[in-house]
């Protein structure tokens, strides 16, 4: 059993608020408070127009696997592995802003080292799969009224997923996923 030594007494509160304050050289509630992560208001870009510079194919895990809820379409399974493939477009980097909210002839640039880079905006577009009778998979682009992949091409003259490229779209954004967060993230306008 350790025995604590006359030196190690138990401090009071108002002794532990003291002696932290004068190892860190400040008080505590005087540390600022930021928004986390990026630093940019996004709100400046919205309206402007980008120009589509990639329009690819991409096999992601498809999360939503689980049992179908009362909507009729499944639920989320965190421990999907089933693949589902979509179509992606991400726009030309953006320009950086000066204080006055003008273009600058730089671009927009965020992390630091090996994860610089510049930002885009990017938009995801399911494939609709289906099984054929000998059991092939085939990915298709759904003319459904509630296809968002179909639209967009439409809304941007393209009868083909190529044909996006070069497009101009143009740019909105939407509230951070976390209610607590003040945060607006750029999106193109479906």
């Amino acid at each position: 059993m350790i025995k604590m030594s006359d030196e190690l007494k138990e401090q009071t509160k108002k002794e532990q608020d003291e002696s932290q304050a004068a190892v860190m050289g400040r008080n505590i509630d005087e540390i600022p408070i930021v928004e986390g992560g990026i630093e940019i208001d996004f709100t400046a870009y919205e309206g402007m127009r980008f120009r589509l510079a990639s329009v690819r194919e991409e096999e992601v895990i498809d999360p939503y696997t689980g049992p179908v809820d009362a909507t009729g379409k499944p639920s989320y399974n965190p421990d999907s592995t089933e693949l589902k493939r979509q179509i992606w477009v991400e726009t030309e980097p953006f320009p950086k802003l000066d204080a006055s909210g003008q273009i600058t002839s730089d671009l927009l640039v965020i992390g630091s080292g090996d994860k610089e880079r510049n930002w885009t905006c990017t938009a995801k577009f399911n494939l609709k799969k289906t099984v054929k009778d000998d059991g092939d998979i085939i990915w298709e682009i759904s003319k459904a009224p509630s296809a968002k992949l179909w639209k967009f091409m439409r809304k941007l003259g393209a009868e083909k997923p190529s044909e996006m490229n070069d497009k101009l779209v143009t740019i909105t954004t939407v509230p951070d996923r976390d209610k607590a967060s003040d945060m607006k993230w750029p999106t193109i306008v479906q």
